[in-house]
């Protein structure tokens, strides 16, 4: 009996729906984990009710138990129940960090793709109707789910049903400060829709939200108001001008990443000025192989490092350690390399999570690992000698996929790219292709052109390959380009 006071009960009795299934099938725990697939721990857990399926994993249960969407429309009531039951101060609406290392999908991904899409519009259809504020925290929890539920979102909705969500929020307080709070509001789900790749809807959503921003810094007469919203502006122009990067906008990208510098100094921030050079100037810059001026982008590197330690943050300072560590190694210089991992190793030991920018939520020990293995492998191409380089790098992004939350979709397509270059390298063809599959499988909803460039590279050196994973590859390349 579950009480009426419990707030996971309508999870507990999805997992009891799901139990129901499996026995009336015939079909163990266990066996149901390897058909779907996942980790026995994972569904396990589903099972007892203790977390909610990933959209990926509900439509592959329901199709694999033959459910018939029935195990879809349980979800669906108990999902909705919870959220319509939940505290206005209830959970948080970003997911927590989610350690599971097996959340791929294998088997006919354009068939699980467009359940989940259907999936995806019955609750925003569900959602219509709830008050603003249930809306919004609504959406930012099953956006959290999986990357291809938000890119429907917003297509059902538009860019401007999405941004309502937040904007239409009915606050108390003063106007101006109640602008300000949305408009912060909107650079989470800025950030949120650029973890998921999605640049071009950071670009529209970001650029109307600075202008919004705008109007509120010609309006202020206060200086101590007007530096938060400053600061505002640099993080937004920030976010815009790195997700036009990955649009191959060098225009815009530069623009809005000199406004973010601006914006910085102004509001005397040497930390945004710091993760602006590292990421917009070096980090951008270096996803863009063939273009990329590596003196120049040294140049930078070497400056942000200078920013972050005037800012006293350690992890900003890790952070550009991290990023200057990276252009050494392109370069092919393995002692400073290394000893820069070894800096933003230590920087970052001795980091909180309470110190850090909001920001920078997302850096943590998992990115610095997967940080090492990039470097290790640009290392390797650049004649560092003998095997144990590549089983280091593979063994360094390893560690980092598997602790990489799965409400990280681009960093995860990122690191099976790496992992597809190692093996590579390594003269594991079929490794190699396996990974270069599932880093198309998580591109397939993302608008990232630099991936998407990393994967016409894959297929251009796997192009007459006769293994039969390059071949399986090559053709969900061919279906991924005609959609």
């Amino acid at each position: 009996m579950e009480h009426r006071g419990d707030p996971h009960r309508h999870r507990r009795a999805f997992g009891h729906v799901l139990r129901t299934w499996y026995e009336r099938r015939g079909v163990s725990l266990r066996r149901l984990g390897g058909l779907i697939p996942c980790s026995f721990a994972l569904i396990h857990r589903v099972a007892q009710g203790k977390e909610w399926p990933a959209p990926w994993f509900l439509v592959r249960a329901d199709w694999c138990l033959g459910a018939d969407g029935r195990l879809i429309e349980a979800f669906v009531e108990c999902w909705l129940r919870e959220e319509l039951e939940r505290p206005p101060c209830g959970e948080e609406t970003r997911p927590a960090t989610r350690h599971h290392g097996d959340h791929r999908i294998l088997l006919d991904p354009e068939e699980v793709a467009i359940r989940v899409a259907d999936l995806s519009v019955r609750i925003a259809a569900a959602v219509a109707s709830w008050t603003p504020d249930m809306k919004r925290r609504a959406f930012l929890r099953w956006s959290g789910f999986g990357a291809a539920s938000l890119p429907v979102a917003i297509a059902a909705g538009g860019l401007e049903g999405m941004e309502h969500l937040v904007l239409g929020t009915e606050h108390g307080g003063r106007a101006e400060t109640v602008a300000a709070e949305q408009c912060r509001e909107v650079i989470g789900m800025c950030r949120r829709l650029d973890d998921m790749g999605m640049s071009a809807a950071v670009l529209q959503v970001g650029r109307r939200t600075l202008a919004r921003v705008d109007d509120l810094l010609r309006d202020c007469t206060s200086a101590m108001a007007r530096r938060p919203l400053t600061l505002l502006a640099g993080e937004l122009s920030q976010i815009v001008g790195y997700a036009a990067a990955g649009l191959h906008d060098g225009e815009t990208a530069r623009r809005f990443t000199d406004r973010a510098i601006t914006a910085a100094d102004e509001a005397g921030s040497p930390d945004l000025h710091a993760y602006t050079m590292s990421l917009n100037l070096v980090g951008a810059e270096l996803e863009g192989r063939a273009t990329c001026d590596l003196a120049a982008t040294a140049t930078a590197a070497t400056a942000a490092q200078e920013w972050a330690q005037l800012s006293g943050q350690p992890a900003v300072v890790s952070y550009a350690h991290g990023m200057a560590a990276l252009v050494q190694a392109r370069a092919g210089h393995e002692s400073a390399a290394l000893r820069a991992l070894d800096d933003a190793q230590r920087s970052l030991e001795r980091s909180t999570p309470e110190e850090r920018p909001t920001w920078l939520y997302w850096y943590d020990r998992a990115v610095l690992l997967g940080r090492r293995g990039e470097c290790l492998l640009e290392l390797s191409r650049a004649g560092r000698p003998g095997s144990s380089g590549i089983d280091e790098t593979v063994t360094a992004l390893r560690g980092s996929l598997e602790v990489l939350s799965s409400g990280y979709p681009r960093d995860r397509a990122w690191r099976q790219l790496h992992f597809a270059d190692a093996y590579w390298e390594h003269g594991e063809r079929e490794e190699s292709a396996r990974h270069a599959s599932d880093a198309l499988v998580l591109a397939a909803d993302m608008e990232s052109r630099r991936i998407r460039e990393r994967l016409e590279d894959i297929h251009r050196r796997m192009a007459d390959d006769p293994l039969t994973a390059a071949r399986d590859f090559g053709e969900r390349f061919r279906t991924l380009t005609l959609n």
